[in-house]
């Protein structure tokens, strides 16, 4: 996979409704980022990594999707494809799924599986699946 794939699958994913509803929470805390938000955001996270050094920082390459608003995110790699949970605090990433159609297909195997409940029409994640450290 390269980078041409990895942008096909992001203009896919954002020409559906911006990175999908802002109010679906997935895996209990992560929350979708917009095209909007997401621009500025990666300018942001490379001078607020600054300190962790060259081999941690943000990379510009990176591209977010998801929040946990405590400071973490999970991008996708524009170079590799892959999709990855980063940690604010170390800058350690975490192997999240090889590409954003697996990753979606994995989400939707779960609202298959009745891994989310919807109570009061808000998604509750019932299953075990964690993001980043967990």
């Amino acid at each position: 996979m390269g980078p041409t794939h990895a942008v096909s699958e992001l203009r896919e994913l954002y020409g559906v409704q911006n990175g999908l509803a802002h109010w679906f929470i997935l895996y209990r805390s992560w929350q979708w980022i917009t095209l909007e938000e997401a621009f500025p955001l990666i300018e942001y996270l490379i001078k607020s990594t600054a300190h962790l050094g060259q081999e941690r920082q943000w990379s510009s390459m990176w591209f977010p999707l998801l929040t946990n608003n405590g400071g973490d995110y999970l991008f996708q790699d524009l170079r590799q494809g892959h999709l990855q949970a980063f940690s604010h605090i170390t800058g350690e990433c975490f192997p999240v799924s090889p590409d954003l159609s697996s990753f979606l297909g994995e989400l939707v195997r779960d609202l298959e599986t009745d891994r989310y409940k919807f109570e009061d029409d808000e998604p509750l994640y019932v299953g075990r699946r964690t993001l980043g450290h967990g």
